[in-house]
């Protein structure tokens, strides 16, 4: 409610934000997200993410990040914000095209697995190629670099 009465016009709701980044909140924590704020009118994005750690998912995992995509979707979300990397800090293109996939036509943030990966250059080329992420959310890799 802070947020919004202080001008937020989207929120990001994680559950265990505490713990590593955070992990996709309850379906029953969204609920009353969506109460407090239904008079306000503004989007609310859900992060994806199964369990804290690396970005590195099992094929269950990424099941299970699809299904929460979809009772989210259910459920009004308009926006996730995940990201998925491969063993040698890439993007994994596939893997998060299938994620982005499964959100449209909802809005898609790339979260800060970004900033697990090797080359930020690298990785804002692949993010760019994928049809569907409109942000990137990053503490600058934790060092400071160009974009060419």
């Amino acid at each position: 409610m802070n947020a919004v009465r202080g001008g937020a016009n989207r929120l990001e709701l994680c559950g265990n934000l505490g713990l590593g980044g955070g992990t996709t909140p309850s379906l029953g924590l969204l609920k009353e997200v969506r109460k407090a704020i239904e008079s306000f009118k503004v989007p609310l994005m859900v992060m994806i993410r199964p369990r804290t750690g690396d970005f590195l998912y099992s094929e269950s995992e990424m099941q299970v990040m699809l299904e929460d995509i979809r009772i989210f979707k259910e459920n009004g979300v308009v926006g996730f914000v995940f990201g998925v990397l491969t063993g040698e800090g890439r993007v994994d293109v596939a893997r998060t095209q299938s994620l982005i996939n499964a959100s449209l036509p909802g809005q898609v943030c790339f979260h800060r697995a970004f900033d697990m990966t090797r080359d930020a250059n690298e990785a804002i080329s692949d993010i760019m190629r994928m049809h569907g992420v409109s942000r990137i959310l990053t503490s600058g890799q934790g060092k400071e670099w160009e974009w060419d």
